[in-house]
């Protein structure tokens, strides 16, 4: 079980549909490490060796992915520090994992790199997606970077595609960095039911939706970020970060994440989100200065709701003229800050709905590496986030409650020395001051017309 998920109840449901528990230690049937940076195939697959080439110990991905395809049940394929894997072997198309993308058939694969040091590196080169996983398979990567990734023409999943087939299947990405891909829905991953924690999905790009992720199934994001993706659609799409098609029965919950810097250049659906089936709930969410024409950052089609609790919605940059703020069937919860008023951002109010900031300034940072996997944005020290989140306590899709920011950061804290012990809305937990007149925060001004 990946850290920290061994008491999300939602994430035991996800990983309760496999016939196996991907991370027990008893569970896996064998390990390859890798030891060659050359994209070479298997000599034999299926003979229990990763070795490219008759008479060598080298053992490539490309052999180590074929070999757990032949061997069936769960293998573990582990990659050193540091290290990129360029695919090379052009023929995109091919489903044995021999040519193009790596193909996995096999149950359960983990690819992983080490606990610490740098992260290996598997690159697509441009000649194909990254990673194909069929229907009936399960993928889990751990501390690697997928890039350079391309989906052919019209298909899905430039990083990552998961088999559009419903299965009791998952994708479960845990300290990934998805970034460079392209596809037509999905540019860095495209899933069915799958588990994103402590990753960054950055700089992908999208002909039709989804430019960082598609999810078409039900899903669980914790602590992730989303930043720097495009949709550059010329007809309808949108959803520059994410865009869920899920079934109306599926749930997709994302928790303590950030999206951020997202774009759409030629549309009007969505500049961070688009949903057009399925429920989506946000919770500690911070959606900021992200593009699109018209439709806001959020957009909700056909009346599928999006639902936000002690969330952030902000600095949303739009084209000329601009469009509502959001758009469609935006559900506040509580304790939510919106910097648009109800004229530019249509909301609508559950049954738990107080605490509610709209057309209030968000009072928002910079935009960096605050600490944790991902990339944060930051609460100025004026913010009327801090401090703004639900009383009672921040809480995940389960009703539990969260102890941490995106980052790892204890949550809550007062704001100042002395103040309410209480989250902050978003999914940055701001660091309390000790003065209050500005001082700490580098804003001199303020500090300066505050003391005699």
């Amino acid at each position: 079980m990946i850290p920290n998920l061994c008491h999300h109840a939602f994430a035991l449901v996800l990983l309760a549909a496999l016939p196996f528990a991907p991370a027990a230690a008893g569970a896996i049937d064998r390990t390859f490490v890798v030891t060659s940076t050359v994209d070479a195939v298997d000599a034999s697959p299926g003979d229990g060796v990763c070795a490219a080439g008759s008479g060598t110990t080298a053992c490539t991905v490309r052999a180590a992915v074929q070999e757990a395809n032949a061997l069936g049940g769960s293998t573990r394929i582990v990659l050193p520090v540091g290290v990129s894997y360029l695919l090379t072997i052009a023929g995109a198309g091919e489903n044995a994992g021999a040519t193009g993308d790596l193909d996995v058939t096999a149950p359960l694969v983990e690819i992983a790199g080490p606990p610490t040091g740098g992260l290996p590196i598997l690159d697509g080169g441009m000649l194909d997606r990254v990673l194909d996983v069929a229907t009936g398979s399960s993928l889990t990567l751990s501390r690697v970077v997928v890039r350079g990734g391309k989906a052919p023409s019209g298909e899905d999943g430039g990083g990552v595609r998961m088999s559009s087939v419903y299965t009791a299947s998952i994708l479960t990405l845990d300290q990934v960095e998805i970034s460079g891909n392209s596809a037509a829905f999905g540019g860095g991953v495209f899933m069915l039911s799958g588990i994103v924690v402590d990753s960054r999905i950055v700089g992908n790009t999208a002909s039709l939706a989804g430019g960082g992720l598609t999810i078409d199934g039900s899903a669980l994001v914790l602590r992730s970020t989303f930043a720097g993706n495009e949709v550059n659609a010329a007809a309808a799409g949108g959803g520059s970060a994410l865009y869920v098609g899920a079934l109306t029965s599926d749930r997709v919950a994302i928790e303590n994440s950030t999206l951020v810097e997202n774009e759409f250049l030629s549309g009007a659906l969505g500049g961070a989100i688009l949903v057009t089936s399925g429920q989506i709930h946000l919770r500690n969410v911070t959606v900021a200065r992200n593009f699109v024409i018209g439709g806001g950052a959020i957009m909700s089609y056909s009346g599928k709701p999006v639902d936000l609790w002690s969330s952030i919605v902000a600095e949303t940059t739009a084209g000329d003229p601009p469009l509502p703020g959001c758009a469609g069937n935006v559900v506040l919860h509580g304790f939510d800050l919106l910097d648009r008023s109800e004229a530019d951002c249509p909301v609508t109010y559950g049954d738990d709905s107080q605490g509610e900031q709209l057309g209030v300034d968000a009072g928002l940072g910079a935009h960096g590496a605050h600490g944790g996997f991902g990339s944060t944005v930051a609460l100025s020290f004026d913010s009327p986030a801090i401090d703004q989140g639900d009383p009672a306590g921040c809480r995940d899709d389960d009703g539990a409650l969260l102890a941490t920011d995106q980052r790892g950061a204890v949550r809550p804290r007062p704001g100042v020395a002395g103040g309410p012990l209480r989250c902050d809305a978003g999914a940055y937990e701001f660091d309390h001051l000790v003065f209050t007149n500005g001082f700490e925060s580098g804003n001199l001004s303020a500090w300066s017309a505050s003391v005699p």
